[in-house]
């Protein structure tokens, strides 16, 4: 669901809780719990000049348009319009891979290697050494990368080939 517009969930002498426009409420499930709408909204302090801090928090449907804080517990007075909205959920197969530099000492290269499988709830990371004294080329998971220059700061490097 996404708002159009900016709408006040809930307001009082000291606070406003905000849906900023465009923002996205997620449909979840907590066990035991009914259906949550969880997102980013603006909390506005009006005790600092009305700053603004985005808050995570969820959101429980109360009827008639209105919600229910989640983590605060509190039933907000305002009813606030949403949007549905169509998402495309990758395949449970779609899978993302990366490496990151991580340091190195004396020429040992340091890297961290995550993959993610379908959602982000399958994330497999382990951390991986190289020592390119013989060897300037590395190798994981079928890329293959060739170190041309290693400091303590960067690594400069070029792809061979890529993740299987």
């Amino acid at each position: 669901m996404r708002a159009d517009k900016v709408q006040v969930l809930c307001e009082d002498l000291s606070k406003r809780v905000e849906v900023p426009v465009g923002a996205e409420l997620v449909r979840s499930r907590v066990e035991g719990r009914s259906v949550l709408y969880c997102g980013k909204l603006e909390w506005v302090n009006r005790f600092a000049g009305q700053e603004r801090t985005v808050i995570d928090e969820c959101l429980q449907p109360v009827g008639d348009g209105r919600w229910s804080l989640y983590f605060n517990d509190v039933v907000c007075p305002e009813t606030v319009n949403l949007t549905a909205v169509r998402h495309t959920a990758a395949s449970d197969d779609a899978r993302r891979q990366e490496l990151v530099f991580t340091g190195r000492s004396g020429s040992q290269l340091f890297l961290q290697y995550t993959q993610v499988l379908g959602d982000t709830t399958a994330v497999q990371r382990k951390d991986v050494r190289f020592d390119i004294a013989d060897d300037p080329v590395v190798g994981i998971e079928g890329a293959r990368i060739e170190i041309l220059e290693l400091n303590s700061l960067a690594v400069r490097y070029r792809v061979l080939s890529g993740f299987e």
